[in-house]
């Protein structure tokens, strides 16, 4: 049991608890709730800092372990309610008007799966089958814009497979459903995608030093057609203290321009589908190194460095640079790439102390229009610094952490008038915390301070004096826009 409170008003409570029923089952309930209906607004520009939520997320999972098969039963509920806009807007029954401007945001979402295997003999042969549906609906407005989603799905998975000494391989059949109903601004936008699939994975395993996986799969997508999807991993371990991974292979992805794109209702931006849109198409291809090592005798270490890369065949380009008032939705025309790097090295330096601290690159670019840009309002450099000292006797422990965010590039509003336009890149910031913890024998108590400097995005609303003008636009988020945070809680076993 986690119970959190902050100053500000947010509430917390989550729970997880198991029980063995029998031999052989056993059950597992995780819950968490958030509650808060305070309204905050300390950059006095009449909107509230941060939404008023009320969310519950329950799961409820079964687990039947037999000699020669097992199964696993689960459902899953999802409620939650999130209000915005402005102070003096009607949250106790809000409804879009067009004087006082207002945001509410309604999902509740159903999910349910299944999970079946057994043995096939003795020979290392197994069948497995999944199974899994979901109902998800949302019911949306921000100021005079409207949006409602229902979305029902089904998912099923057959798997068969052999393990052996050496080679292992699994093969089967998939299918996918999903029928989606979706309303902005009065128009109406129903698909069915439909997906019959099939695949075959080889696995090499050559005592603990090397596994190798080759993979295929063939999916037929009755709106985009077919999708090959060549897959291939490698790890090899030379030593105890080192493994290096090694992957490759291609991956597609439907767009869903509401979904994809919140921010097309959060501003006053006008959407323009400029095509037809096609699927996502990129091939994809990374390395990570991992070294354990120690620091003297008896201070262990870990140093993991990795690189990832994705190349885009095609992608849906999500325009914001040539209009300050709309957002242009169109297919890839050129090179868009992803360049990511890691450096994250973990260590115990005293005592009681540890240290981790991380830097990431992240080099994203796009075509637009037949510019090759940087991705907007992507950090292209991250660190991390995260400090944590337990005193003797573990009664006590000490965390502080400090995040670095680099400065990423905005969108292009030099076409607005002078008061509603915005530098082309933001600065550069660092964000402080701290947590203290009491360590009892069944119950932790903590307190600890967010947002240690009260560091906050300037003019996080574009055009909030003006919010139905063609210039506003809340969608522009770079930085916190809520301030200094104090909170405690307590964790019960």
């Amino acid at each position: 049991l986690n119970a959190y409170q902050s100053n500000m008003g947010r509430s917390e409570l989550t729970l997880s608890a198991a029980r063995q029923v029998s031999e052989k089952i056993s059950t597992m309930l995780l819950s968490y709730g958030s509650y808060n209906q305070h309204k905050w607004d300390q950059d006095a520009d009449t909107f509230i800092d941060m939404p008023l939520v009320a969310h519950l997320n329950v799961l409820n999972r079964w687990k039947y372990d037999g000699e020669h098969s097992d199964g696993q039963l689960g459902i899953k509920i999802i409620h939650d309610n999130r209000d915005g806009g402005q102070t003096n807007f009607d949250f106790d029954h809000p409804q879009p008007s067009a004087s006082i401007y207002g945001s509410r945001n309604r999902i509740n979402r159903y999910e349910f799966f299944s999970k079946a295997g057994t043995l096939l003999g003795h020979n290392g042969s197994s069948l497995g089958l999944i199974l899994s549906g979901s109902h998800h609906r949302q019911d949306s407005f921000w100021g005079m814009k409207s949006y409602s989603g229902d979305e029902t799905g089904v998912y099923a998975n057959l798997i068969y497979e052999k393990i052996g000494l050496n080679h292992s391989f699994s093969s089967g059949l998939s299918y996918r459903f999903d029928n989606r109903d979706e309303t902005y601004q009065e128009a109406s936008y129903i698909t069915d995608e439909r997906v019959p699939g099939l695949f075959f994975e080889y696995t090499y395993k050559l005592q603990e030093k090397l596994t190798a996986m080759a993979g295929f799969r063939y999916d037929h997508h009755n709106i985009y057609g077919p999708f090959t999807t060549p897959r291939f991993h490698l790890k090899f371990q030379p030593d105890a203290e080192t493994s290096v991974r090694l992957s490759a292979g291609k991956g597609y992805r439907v767009p869903h321009i509401f979904m994809d794109n919140p921010g097309i209702l959060a501003s006053s931006r006008t959407l323009i589908e400029v095509e037809s849109l096609k699927a996502e198409e990129a091939w994809n291809a990374g390395v990570q190194v991992i070294r354990d090592f120690r620091l003297g005798a008896d201070y262990p270490a870990t140093l993991t460095v990795d690189f990832y890369r994705t190349e885009f065949q095609n992608q849906v380009v999500v325009d914001m640079e040539q209009n300050a008032q709309t957002i242009m939705l169109y297919n890839l025309n050129g090179r868009s790439y992803s360049n990511s790097a890691q450096a994250e090295l973990t260590a115990t330096v005293a005592k009681g102390l540890s240290i981790t601290t991380a830097y990431r690159l992240n080099d994203v670019k796009t075509t637009y229009m037949g510019m090759l840009e940087e991705l907007p309002l992507n950090a292209k450099h991250k660190g991390l610094l995260v400090t944590s000292y337990t005193l003797p006797k573990d009664k006590w422990r000490l965390d502080f952490t400090a995040q670095f965010n680099g400065s990423t590039r905005l969108p292009n509003t030099s076409m607005n008038p002078l008061e509603y336009r915005l530098d082309s890149f933001s600065p550069n910031y660092v964000l402080l915390f701290a947590q203290i913890t009491r360590k009892m024998s069944r119950m932790d108590i903590y307190a600890g301070v967010e947002n240690i400097t009260d560091y906050r995005q300037p003019m996080p609303i574009l055009a909030w004096n003006d919010p139905f003008s063609p210039y506003f636009d809340s969608s522009l988020i770079w930085g916190p826009t809520v301030g200094r945070r104090f909170y405690f809680g307590l964790r019960w076993n």
